[in-house]
């Protein structure tokens, strides 16, 4: 199929409020939230979740309550604020609006049962480790909007077998977006990369590949988009205004 070329220049915005709430209304009832049970089980990835804390400003985090206390004793104390631990297991890490800031550790690529990561809304910085492609096998669902993550979207993220959901708004990422393996992307649904410094134009293979893909979101990035991917994909933004 022949693509052809519009440009994105003339439309509006899509209300950022209006992306807020979708991201919130789409993990909520998925999210196992920052009120979890105790750490009893989990002493094996202690020093994972230290690492995080160390290398995020834990100190100075909003909340931390429980985070280190229970490392001697973790089934006589309560939770650590915004862990899962499930079957010895951390399964979710839910610090949205948590005064994070530094930097993601490579460690954090260590909880290969990890299927939640909420970090929304908080001051992290660098890139985006390459290497959670590899490791964060379990992941379903990472929203880290509203951060200053800069750097490309790697490409090895493609590759996460069990990813469905990506926030990425209002970020400092740039470079152009990848081909592959995200044009083969088996189960990921939804992708939003609003408000970011991306440049290029969106792969053609994404349109033809991502067959699971309903819901795509690039407002205020690319500048020309080939009409093949409103035809098929379910939703497509890369202005303000959504092709059908």
């Amino acid at each position: 199929m022949r693509c052809s070329w519009w440009s994105t220049s003339n439309f509006l915005f899509f209300p950022v409020a209006l992306l807020l709430c979708l991201d919130a209304l789409r993990l909520s009832n998925r999210i196992i939230l920052a009120s979890a049970g105790p750490m009893c089980g989990c002493a094996s990835h202690f020093d994972v979740l230290m690492d995080f804390f160390n290398a995020t400003g834990g100190p100075t985090w909003t909340i931390r309550s429980g985070w280190g206390a229970s490392l001697a004793s973790p089934c006589t104390t309560s939770s650590w604020y915004g862990v899962t631990c499930v079957d010895g297991n951390i399964t979710s890490l839910d610090l949205s609006g948590n005064n994070l800031k530094g930097t993601l550790p490579p460690s954090l690529g260590n909880l290969s049962q990890l299927q939640f990561l909420n970090l929304y809304i908080n001051r992290i910085s660098g890139t985006l480790p390459a290497s959670y492609g590899q490791r964060l096998v379990s992941i379903q669902q990472i929203s880290m909007h509203s951060n200053q993550f800069a750097g490309s979207l790697p490409d090895s993220w493609g590759a996460l077998p069990r990813l469905t959901y990506l926030n990425l708004d209002f970020n400092r990422l740039n470079g152009t977006l990848p081909g592959e393996p995200w044009s083969t992307s088996s189960l990921l649904t939804s992708l939003s990369l609003n408000y970011n410094s991306l440049s290029g134009t969106l792969p053609e293979s994404w349109g033809h590949s991502m067959s699971t893909m309903t819901y795509l979101q690039l407002t205020s990035n690319v500048r020309h988009t080939p009409l093949c991917l409103g035809l098929e994909l379910g939703f497509v933004d890369a202005s303000g205004r959504s092709i059908v």
